[in-house]
């Protein structure tokens, strides 16, 4: 039997055969007329149940498919380039690395702050005769430094645990996650700890050199000072994790909406420009934009007063932190975002990049400086320490940031990053220095890692006593 040409991929099952198959890969499929038809017309469901649904029913925050593959379409990777269908990380060695990483994190931050809280305590009480403050200016740098780290851990253990959370069914929680008040609150920590983690080491590094190369003027170095200079480093950093919620800046930071089921719009994801001509065309206005002026809440607020009963509910915002499922920032333009390179990331970039080359330029002069005077043995050995210290300090500092800066200069370049480096970025580059920094700038994990090394020999000697 034949059916004429005009109804083939009419949206209209019309052969007895389209109700036989599991799906248009099935054997016999060529012989339904809604098979291979344009993905600008139908989605085929992976389940098969039903065959097809329409292409405008894709992504409409409903699932017309019965395993909800219509919500999930295979563009969901592309956007997503950490996550999979199922997995808010996709890969399992990041997922076991992202709990290492939020533990060492923690645990190490935590044990120094500890510690170095104590040093801050003696310091401030010491006798007056101790006339020299660095002691307790290294403590206070220290302590804010491990204060910084300790909030990648926290932010780390967040998306491990909801990645354990949304495991089996990531897809269905994806857009309702990526625009949630946890999602930006990892945001804010990652930036926030990130950029005072990079300031606090850039206030270290300066310190050291004064000391180094002015050692006497460095005891009596204001306290005061390094106190104001802490308490700027905490409010440019939250200056800068805040930045993307100012209202000025929402048509900018802000790309996308989620909405509620509306008849207005075709899916429960909107932009700027379809929700502004929404509220055009309701005012008969083809300028509204120009009187209030451009921005989500002046448009949302324009709808409520004047359209309440038929305006779009917003659920959530598409913002900065809503990259990816792990909520870091956009560092660097992806193969999905190649419309235009986001301003706040380039200057967080640029100003990175020169700290790292300031902290990599002053150590090589405190080294040199270490290696020219080194008068006794003792000395010696102080100085063989400090050029170890140093070189660990380098080498993380440009493991760390060093490939983030690249990646994102190449990206203002028009060059489109691969979005797998996106996923080694995000998990494995930014919690480098949390995690190795308490090992590096203090002795506390050396100290721990002895002592459970010795009670570890003294359980085994008395278990062995022969």
């Amino acid at each position: 039997m034949s059916i004429p040409q005009e109804k083939t991929c009419d949206k209209i099952p019309d052969c007895r055969s389209c109700a036989e198959i599991q799906n248009c890969k099935s054997p016999g499929a060529n012989r339904c007329d809604e098979c291979n038809c344009s993905s600008s017309t139908h989605f085929y469901c992976s389940s098969g149940k039903p065959l097809f649904v329409e292409r405008t029913k894709v992504e409409d925050g409903k699932n017309d498919c019965s395993d909800g593959s219509d919500e999930c379409p295979p563009s969901f990777l592309s956007i997503n380039p950490l996550s999979s269908k199922d997995e808010l990380i996709k890969s399992v060695p990041l997922q076991i690395f992202v709990w290492i990483m939020a533990f060492m994190s923690i645990i190490g931050n935590v044990a120094v702050a500890v510690t170095t809280s104590k040093k801050v305590s003696v310091s401030v009480t010491r006798p007056p005769h101790q006339s020299s403050n660095t002691p307790l200016i290294n403590a206070l740098l220290v302590l804010n430094l491990s204060i910084a780290d300790f909030m990648m851990g926290i932010a780390l253990l967040l998306i491990a645990i909801k990645s354990v959370q949304f495991s089996g069914s990531y897809c269905k929680f994806d857009k309702k996650w990526r625009t949630s008040t946890t999602c930006n609150f990892i945001g804010i920590l990652t930036v926030l700890s990130s950029e005072a983690s990079v300031l606090v080491l850039v206030c270290i590094t300066a310190q050291r050199l004064y000391s180094v190369h002015r050692p006497i003027q460095a005891r009596n170095s204001s306290v005061k000072l390094i106190t104001g200079g802490l308490v700027v480093v905490w409010l440019v950093s939250l200056f800068l994790a805040m930045l993307p919620f100012l209202p000025s800046l929402s048509s900018y930071m802000v790309t996308k909406a989620l909405v509620s089921k509306s008849a207005y719009f075709h899916s429960d994801v909107t932009d700027y420009s379809e929700i502004s001509e929404f509220a055009n065309r309701l005012s008969g206005l083809s300028n509204l934009s120009k009187l209030l002026g451009i921005g989500w809440q002046n448009v949302n607020e324009y709808l409520e007063l004047n359209f309440a009963t038929i305006k779009p509910n917003i659920t959530g915002y598409f913002g900065y932190y809503s990259v990816s499922g792990v909520c870091l920032p956009k560092f660097y333009r992806t193969a999905d975002d190649v419309s235009h390179f986001n301003m706040m990331s380039a200057a967080i970039i640029c100003f990175n990049f020169c700290a790292l080359i300031f902290i990599a330029v002053s150590y090589a002069s405190i080294y040199l400086k270490s290696t020219s005077s080194v008068p006794t043995q003792q000395a010696s050995v102080r100085g063989r320490k400090m050029q170890r210290k140093i070189t660990i300090l380098i080498l993380t500092d440009v493991t760390c940031w060093l490939p983030i800066c690249i990646m994102s200069f190449l990206s203002m370049g028009s060059i489109v990053i691969p979005s797998i480096l996106y996923a080694v970025s995000a998990i494995i580059l930014l919690p480098i220095n949390s995690s190795l920094n308490p090992v590096i700038y203090t002795d506390v994990i050396q100290k721990i890692v002895s002592f459970l090394l010795q009670a570890f020999a003294s359980a085994r000697s008395g278990k062995n006593p022969g």
